[in-house]
């Protein structure tokens, strides 16, 4: 399970660092995919049953194989190297606009790591008052 949220550098060769509590449940290999503006960062197994699901509906008509292939053809394998850095392919960095030596936030969401500009993380925290105020319900529910 991934929760909080740090900011690191993406150094001149395109890595970032992994915070040491997240790099725990990824192991060495892991899926990076294009995710709603940002990219998400799979444990290997989680990719895979994230993937057999979507094969599966697209199959029953519920998603377009359109779908199923953008999510598997944008997707990288990465290998996270001893000092917790993993390599973020240009086309995925342009996508979610993270430039080389700047900063992004990695931000824990339960299942996957999800990697944002700074811009867009803020764009994203602003517009989710509403969400945030369904959430605090939502927990005081289940206490």
């Amino acid at each position: 399970m991934f929760v909080g949220n740090r900011v690191h550098t993406i150094d001149e060769k395109g890595r970032v660092t992994l915070p040491s509590s997240m790099r725990e449940d990824l192991g060495d290999r892991a899926y990076i995919t294009k995710y709603d503006g940002c990219l998400a960062i799979w444990p290997a197994q989680k990719f895979a049953e994230v993937g057999g699901m979507m094969e599966q509906r697209a199959e029953a008509g519920e998603i377009s194989k359109r779908a199923l292939r953008t999510f598997f053809t944008s997707a990288e394998q990465v290998r996270i190297d001893k000092a917790g850095r993993m390599s973020i392919a240009e086309p995925l960095r342009e996508y979610a606009d993270l430039s080389l030596s700047g900063e992004a936030v990695l931000a824990g969401s339960f299942s996957r790591i999800e990697i944002w500009s700074q811009e867009r993380f803020a764009e994203n925290v602003e517009s989710d008052e509403g969400d945030a105020e369904l959430a605090h319900e939502m927990q005081t529910r289940a206490l």
